[in-house]
């Protein structure tokens, strides 16, 4: 706990001298514009499982993000920086940072992206109704930098996104993609007052440098739990995954207080030496709010958000998923070498509380049962907690 509550100040340190510091610079200058806002997630999780496995229960500063936009100058030119203090997998703070323009009802964007690949990945997290993703890890790895164009109507966004070749940040400097494209269309059918009905295709191919990238690419699910002794419970043959392709379906609707959200996920990887293999996954969820609010639709992303509580106690949220996720290798060479290749199925269930603008809390509990090729099935069952703090 007290090593949580020390990277937290030590983040809130940093975010504050980061905004005093830009709030000097911009204060006097009328032709800029500033604002920020930002999320601070804190976990407290509990899983139990019927082996003998090291769980890693307690608390866990989750995540610590800020959000700077504002335009430049007196035109259609606007800059966005997103810094992600908890990312340790960068030498940088600095998740995002592109400049933006605008006209009409066209955005083009350049810089370094976060790339959104179907629904789930397209909800901001604070607007997301459970604690964890049900999608593959790697299925919405999707941070790159390069260049997108999106069209935005009432009824309709298209995204469609190119990146170069990029340079992983490692000793060797290694290129790690030699390309990447990106799209992704949704569409509302009809919009009326509490009641709209989306609906979406994705699609995302990325190709590798595989002569120069270090054979450890895989495709692996790793959720809530956390393990001492093994890094994911579920996962493909870890090697060098010189192509790879991916196409998603999405729906979801809003009836009044009622929500539903769903998709599938198909995956095709190429691996070297190795014979083509394909994964997917799918999950349906509901929620109601007991309080009578209607979650809002956001054209800009093709995405939902939560509403704004209307009531003093805040806004009641009952929520209910499940998902399955197939990472079961079909080629004869691949099998005998992946230990946890199979299929994964799980029911969570929760309760969100919307206290208001600035505070959510939620409550989930999962059950997961883990089918492995290797006749070594196993099932865990989990609680966890999380607090919200926006800003």
């Amino acid at each position: 706990m007290s090593s949580n509550f020390r990277l937290l100040s030590r983040n809130l340190l940093l975010i504050i001298v980061f905004l005093f510091n830009s709030y000097l610079v911009l204060a006097n200058d009328k032709e800029h514009n500033f604002n920020s806002n930002g999320c601070i997630q804190f976990d407290h999780i509990f899983w139990k499982g019927d082996k003998s496995d090291d769980f890693l229960s307690g608390a866990i500063l989750k995540s610590t993000d800020v959000y700077v936009k504002g335009f430049l100058g007196e035109g259609n030119l606007d800059y966005f920086m997103h810094f992600s203090f908890l990312d340790t997998f960068r030498k940088s703070n600095l998740s995002e940072a592109f400049i933006e323009y605008s006209s009409d009802n066209f955005v083009l964007k350049i810089g370094q992206m976060i790339f959104p690949f179907g629904l789930e990945d397209a909800t901001y997290i604070n607007n997301r109704m459970f604690m964890e993703s049900s999608l593959l890890k790697n299925m919405v790895d999707n941070r790159y930098f390069g260049l997108s164009g999106e069209i935005h109507c009432n009824h309709y966004t298209v995204l469609a996104a190119i990146v170069v070749p990029e340079l992983s940040e490692n000793f060797s400097k290694t290129r790690s993609n030699k390309y990447s494209f990106l799209f992704r269309n949704t569409i509302n059918l009809f919009k009326r007052d509490n009641s709209i009905l989306h609906m979406g295709l994705s699609y995302k191919l990325i190709k590798k440098h595989y002569n120069e990238t270090s054979p450890s690419s895989s495709l692996a699910f790793k959720d809530v739990p956390s393990f001492n002794t093994i890094n994911s419970l579920l996962s493909s043959h870890s090697s060098i995954l010189p192509r790879y392709y991916m196409f998603g379906v999405e729906i979801a609707g809003v009836w009044n207080s009622l929500f539903m959200q769903s998709e599938y996920v198909s995956l095709n990887a190429s691996w070297k030496d190795y014979e083509k293999e394909k994964y997917s996954c799918w999950y349906v969820q509901f929620s109601y709010m007991l309080t009578g609010e209607a979650k809002v639709y956001n054209v800009y992303n093709g995405s939902f958000q939560d509403p704004i509580p209307q009531s003093l106690f805040g806004a009641f949220e009952l929520v209910a998923r499940y998902s399955h996720i197939d990472l079961l290798n079909n080629g004869a060479l691949l099998r005998g070498i992946s230990t946890y290749d199979g299929k994964k199925d799980a029911v969570t269930f929760g309760v969100n509380w919307l206290v208001n603008k600035f505070l959510k809390l939620q409550i989930n509990y999962a059950y997961e049962e883990f089918k492995y090729r290797i006749p070594d099935n196993r099932k865990i069952s989990g609680i966890g907690a999380r607090i919200q703090f926006l800003f």
